[in-house]
């Protein structure tokens, strides 16, 4: 059975398809619930569902990590609240971005939702509608090498 659409569960299957789709999911560089406590503190027990590092530009050692979460914007609250912490523990350690594939923008009389994406917004969190998620998968495919050649 599948779960109730604009679940949290639900955006996460379709965002692992569309990965898959892009042959991402699947790559050595692409991770799987990705512990916080590696910048935050031991014990930490939150988790990104998915993340992956860019190759270092310059005279960055380490390259630039890019994380990943699924959330409702109407469901999830306090997750929307954890993201928006937690990206500012990982920032104070190393470049990062965080991309949260959410199920839409808020409506207009969703409270719940209009709160979460505000907070997201407010951390620098880049927003992107389940509707688009075929297209960010490519993009992070592109990103990671994988995706047809452009330069003849």
């Amino acid at each position: 059975d599948l779960p109730a659409a604009g679940t949290r569960m639900r955006i996460k299957q379709r965002l692992a398809e569309a990965l898959r789709g892009a042959r991402v999911f699947d790559d050595a560089r692409f991770e799987k619930r990705i512990p916080a406590e590696r910048w935050t503190v031991k014990g930490d027990p939150f988790h990104f569902d998915f993340g992956y590092r860019l190759p270092p530009a310059g005279g960055n050692s380490s390259g630039h990590v890019k994380l990943i979460h699924a959330l409702s914007l109407s469901r999830d609250n306090d997750l929307a609240h954890v993201l928006a912490n937690t990206i500012r523990y990982v920032r104070q350690q190393e470049p990062a971005d965080l991309t949260a594939v959410i199920e839409g923008p808020p409506g207009r009389g969703d409270t719940t939702a209009r709160h979460s994406y505000r907070l997201l917004m407010d951390a620098e969190v880049t927003l992107r509608p389940i509707a688009e998620v075929d297209d960010f998968a490519l993009s992070v495919s592109k990103e990671l090498g994988l995706g047809p050649s452009t330069n003849g």
